[in-house]
């Protein structure tokens, strides 16, 4: 149920470390700040972690100390401590960019250094030459665990164990930890109570938690509190203050208010130790009720168990009287039949069937033990619970009563420290008159706040161990609970089982009976073997057709495997075609290169005249431009005395339009007036015409010059358009080139893709070697199978009917057997005697034809194998169909590839047509 916990005799110790440190010859960085990671070299991971630091003319210091607990491990043989290695990472920050280096130092070699050490550690894994100093002090403080090697012992001594530790007196305040007497060897440790302080290495010690009893909670208060009261400051501070309050004791030692006060704080430690040796207490308690927690649950798991066992048991009894009721049944009916068998063949028969009745017997007896055995673990496991639990509630009362105790001393140390400090006060001023001594005033004023937060501290310890105390109490009745309903379950269980031990005698009465019917009911079984004669003629038929049909098969597999040799021969004749075109292919690109260079050289050449041709074309170009924008300065000007021309003409029409619309109002009045203005108007206008005729032959003359100008920039810019032309000739030739390489490189896709498709069909011809003999081999003996198995079909339809007969007939002979006479009784009984002696014989056939039907079962367990077998020729089959799928897309592939191909050709006769374009283009 549990498991033991493994125990070591070996010894460690809890050290705790005060160290401050200092950087110096720091290298110039980008960071102004520094931090410090303590990391141990057994954990990997940083314990603590310094904040930054700003670094000052390349010295970087840490005012606030750390304060490290380091276990250490004492080995018993050879009487050393085993090294305990600390990593000091310094960075810059959080990136690796930012790592100055590290230092390692083991704690084992400052064990014996209760005085500061300074310590001067050169940064490795870098080149900057910086130097860490560390001053390493051991406190007074240290903390001893012994773990014991456990001796294999029953579940008992556990809890007598826990209860066997005492209390220590207040002389002995001073220990730090309780030991287990000899007669305490803890049994039953799960991993379920680790170490909180414990290390990552540490499993094996984590399981051993819960038997560990250690002082080191009012230790761990009183350094927590000694560790707070200390101020940051340099790194020999604590030793100078340590010093200070030597002097200042040895000169208060003389009055009696430090008697009182040391009386007061050996008191109050001595308190303080009683409590952490309660909590302690508590803490074992607490483990206690949590391993007797596992206890129940583990109980229940095995109660569960039992009740699962006694549903199965009742499932058996309930199958066994129906398998009585349906023997009942069938022995009623074999009493109607004829009682004319041997007993000796009757009893060969029914043996089987007893030894399986006798074997289900023992099994369940076998059971019936088990479940003895286990109810009285059970009751055994539950006495020691009863036990633990009194136990802890006398530990309970104990430690209430122990708390009132530590009540009252604390309250009567509460009262002597009020009058000591009224006395100290008064003690105080006289001597602050007397030797103006400030410095201890200070320190008696510390150790005063010391001790109201030591006496707070106790108060609070104090209200949690009644809580505790509630809890305990809680828990307890909740157990009591929970052990009343686990008696019940067992006396129900009880109670069922003696049901089952009823049903037991029941059954074994049932089987004797049985075994008395089995013999009767071996009659039937010897009157199904006649009919074996008749089937056998069905199965030579039978075999004659799967000869036939294998034949046929094997007709069809024949055609396939020529099919797939055409494919074959096929596809070596595509490859041999693709050979071919790719050897012309290399070829014709062979002649495309050297055209390529003869056509280059002669590029070359013509774009260097072209080159000449266009520097002349440059400087005409210039000229033309000038003279062109001349000509656009004669033209604006033509252009603007046009518009002149236009705007004065607009403006007389103008006038003319709002003349004419006056006349019309006085058209009748002045008619003589406006044929006199008409005949002006049309002089005028004759002369306007005129003079615009003169400006538009003006204009048609610049137009023409400007056509001629024109017509020869056109010129020009044909020829610089030639030049450009070279230029596209140049630009076509390298696109020719870019895609004769893409040509080449698709050839040579073609030409590995050939390759694996030779691979693919290589391994598709040696597959179907290999498959080929072991199809034929799978389809003979899937026909067997076929076979075999008709005939066990034909076989049980022919015995049904037979049964069907027998039945039919056995009312016929009683009533016959009724009807007759005496004399008629005796021949008949002559006639019976002859029947019985061919029963015999009869019977002698079916015992030989029953060793048949045996040989038949065994064929038809080789039915399920050709069953598989067959399968297996099934997925065969579909293999094949695959490799015929995978055939068909290779052929699809290469007819893409042909296309491909034929595709790649007409590019490039494309592009010869082009260079052939080309070349007559520059011949004309």
């Amino acid at each position: 149920m549990f498991k033991s916990a493994t125990w070591r005799s070996e010894r460690k110790i809890k050290a705790v470390f005060k160290m401050q440190f200092q950087a110096t010859q720091v290298p110039r960085l980008k960071a102004k700040t520094l931090a410090i990671s303590l990391v141990p070299a057994d954990v990997g991971r940083p314990s603590v972690r310094l904040g930054k630091s700003s670094i000052r003319e390349g010295t970087c210091s840490w005012e606030s100390p750390v304060y490290e607990t380091v276990k250490l491990v004492k080995e018993t043989k050879t009487g050393k401590f085993r090294g305990k290695i600390y990593h000091f990472i310094v960075s810059a920050g959080s990136s690796k960019a930012g790592l100055l280096g590290e230092a390692s130092i083991d704690f084992v070699d400052f064990l014996e250094a209760t005085y500061p050490v300074m310590v001067s550690l050169p940064i490795e894994a870098t080149n900057s030459g910086a130097i860490l100093h560390v001053t390493i002090q051991k406190l007074e403080r240290t903390l001893d665990e012994r773990y014991i090697e456990e001796n294999e012992s029953p579940t008992t001594n556990y809890h007598n164990g826990i209860l066997e530790m005492q209390l220590l007196d207040s002389e002995n305040s001073q220990k730090t930890n309780l030991e287990f007497t000899e007669g305490e060897q803890p049994n039953r440790i799960t991993s379920q109570y680790p170490e909180q302080n414990g290390s990552v290495e540490d499993t094996r010690f984590d399981d051993a938690s819960a038997y560990r009893v250690c002082l080191t909670t009012a230790d761990n208060t009183l350094e927590r509190v000694s560790l707070d009261a200390d101020p940051p400051g340099h790194v020999y501070q604590r030793y100078s203050d340590g010093l200070l309050k030597d002097t200042s004791d040895e000169s208060v030692i003389d009055t009696t208010t430090s008697l009182q006060e040391k009386y007061a704080r050996d008191r109050i430690q001595e308190a303080s130790n009683d409590v952490g040796r309660l909590n302690t207490r508590i803490k074992m308690l607490e483990r206690q009720g949590e391993v007797s927690e596992l206890e129940l649950q583990s109980l229940r798991r095995q109660m569960a168990k039992e009740s699962r066992k006694v549903k199965e048991l009742s499932e058996q009894i309930v199958a066994l009287k129906s398998e009585r009721d349906i023997l009942k049944k069938e022995c009623e009916q074999l009493k109607s039949s004829p009682k004319g068998i041997n007993q000796e063949e009757i009893s060969n028969n029914s043996g089987t069937e007893t030894k399986n009745v006798s074997e289900i017997s023992e099994q369940i007896k076998q059971q019936l033990h088990r479940e003895k055995h286990l109810s009285k673990k059970l009751r055994s496991q539950l006495q020691k619970t009863e036990d633990s639990n009194s136990e802890l509630i006398l530990a309970v009362r104990d430690l209430k009563e122990v708390l009132s105790r530590k009540d009252k001393e604390i309250a009567h140390l509460a009262g002597q420290i009020q009058a000591n400090q009224n006395e100290v006060t008064l003690e105080l001023e006289e001597t602050h008159e007397e030797h103006n001594k400030a410095d201890e005033v200070e320190l008696l004023k510390q150790e005063r706040a010391n001790l109201f937060a030591e006496m707070e501290i106790s108060r609070k310890e104090k209200e949690e161990l009644k809580k505790c105390i509630q809890q305990f109490t809680l828990d307890n009745e909740n157990l009591k609970k929970e052990k009343a309903a686990v008696y019940s379950d067992l006396e129900q269980k009880q109670g069922a089982m003696m049901e089952i031990q009823h049903e037991y005698l029941l059954s074994t009465r049932t089987v004797k009976q049985l075994k008395e019917e089995t013999k009767n009911q071996a009659i039937l079984y010897s009157e199904y073997l006649t009919i074996i004669d008749e089937l056998k003629t069905k199965v030579q038929s039978l075999e004659e057709e799967l000869e036939k049909e294998a034949k046929y098969f094997q007709d069809n597999l024949t055609a396939e495997g020529r099919a797939m040799v055409e494919q074959e021969q096929r596809a070596i004749q595509a490859e041999e075609a693709l050979t071919k075109a790719n050897w012309s292919n290399t070829k014709e690109t062979e002649h495309l290169r050297e055209e390529l260079k003869r056509k280059s050289e002669e590029l070359i050449s013509k774009i260097d005249e072209n080159e000449k041709l266009t520097a002349q074309a440059v400087a005409e170009g210039n000229q033309l431009r000038m003279h062109s924008k001349f000509l656009e300065k004669l033209l604006q000007k033509a252009n603007d005395e046009i518009q002149l021309s236009k705007n004065e003409y607009e403006r007389k029409l103008l006038d003319l339009s709002k003349g004419i619309h006056l006349e019309a109002q006085s058209m009748g009045m002045v008619s003589q007036r406006v044929d006199g203005a008409k005949a002006n108007d049309v002089k005028a206008n004759n002369r306007e015409d005129g003079r615009l005729k003169h400006e538009k032959s003006a204009h048609s003359q610049a137009r023409y010059e400007i056509g001629t100008m024109i017509n020869d920039k056109e010129q020009r810019k044909r020829e610089y358009g030639d030049s450009k032309m070279l230029q596209k000739w140049t630009e076509q030739k390298e696109e020719l080139e870019r895609e004769l390489l893409l040509v080449k490189m698709e050839a040579e896709k073609l030409i590995e893709e050939n390759i694996t498709l030779r691979n693919l069909i290589d391994e598709k011809s040696k597959r179907d070697e290999i498959l080929h003999p072991e199809v034929e081999k799978l389809v003979i003996q899937y026909h067997k199978s076929k076979c075999s198995s008709q005939e066990m079909k034909l076989e049980n339809r022919d015995l049904k009917k037979h049964v069907s007969k027998l039945q039919e007939t056995k009312p016929v002979k009683d009533v016959v057997m009724c009807d007759k006479t005496p004399e008629e009784g005796m021949h008949s009984l002559g006639m019976l005697k002859s029947n019985e002696s061919e029963i015999a014989k009869s019977q002698r056939d079916q015992i030989s034809s029953q060793r048949e039907l045996n040989l038949g079962n065994h064929h038809a367990n080789h039915i399920a194998d050709l069953a598989e077998f067959s399968s297996e020729v099934t997925f065969l089959k579909e293999l094949n169909k695959h490799m015929a799928l995978e055939l068909k897309e290779m052929q699809e592939r290469y007819s893409e590839m042909s296309l491909k191909f034929a595709e790649v050709e007409g590019e490039r006769q494309q592009l010869v047509m082009t260079l052939r374009n080309l070349k007559n283009g520059k011949k004309t």
